[in-house]
């Protein structure tokens, strides 16, 4: 099963290998980050033109890390190669004791603010449990539709039964797959969605 923050094994599925993020960094993953993300719509409507997507992608670098060595953030490998990666993080302990990343991660380059404060931060529903925010998967272009995105979120699911899972996603293409894991879904803008899965 896919390692999560108490667990120290790894499993291979077919020829390729789900393992702990906390055995990579940011720079290990970032040429998959570029590849996936250079045309992203979210980069260009929040930093453009203020910011190049190279230095974009060096501030990420910091905020990658936080995320791998959280321990919910996983790390997908083929023959050495890493062909994908999920990044989660405890959101509320984040948001509580550590702001200045919870800034790092959400801020508008543009604005210098955090967007969506009232229309996604806010909605995050706050219990006992931990909430789990998935801020990012990545798979290689060449290995997509393969469900290796899907096979990462049911991981992750089994492996922390006891936490809520969030997160923002802007691919509506991808929420039936939400949908299916029983997150509720709703549209914060226009093709922009908070999903929610509490326990």
């Amino acid at each position: 099963m896919i390692i999560s923050k108490n667990k120290e094994s790894n499993n291979t599925y077919n020829n390729y290998q789900i393992l702990p993020g906390k055995n990579f960094s940011g720079t290990d993953i970032m040429p998959l980050f570029k590849e996936c993300f250079r045309h992203d719509g979210y980069y260009k409507e929040h930093t453009l033109p203020n910011i190049s997507f190279d230095t974009w992608c060096e501030n990420l670098v910091e905020v990658f890390d936080y995320c791998l060595n959280y321990g919910f953030s996983y790390v997908l490998i083929e023959d050495d190669e890493i062909i994908g990666f999920l990044l989660a993080f405890d959101y509320f302990d984040c948001k509580e004791n550590n702001y200045a990343m919870f800034e790092e991660i959400f801020k508008d380059v543009t604005t210098n603010t955090i967007p969506y404060m009232d229309l996604l931060h806010n909605k995050i529903t706050k219990t006992e449990n931990p909430t789990i925010f998935l801020l990012l998967i990545a798979i290689d272009v060449d290995r997509r539709r393969n469900k290796l995105a899907s096979r990462m979120i049911d991981e992750m699911i089994s492996d922390n039964t006891g936490c809520n899972i969030a997160g923002d996603v802007d691919n509506v293409s991808s929420l039936g797959m939400y949908e299916n894991r029983g997150f509720t879904i709703q549209e914060i803008d226009t093709n922009y969605f908070l999903i929610e899965r509490n326990k």
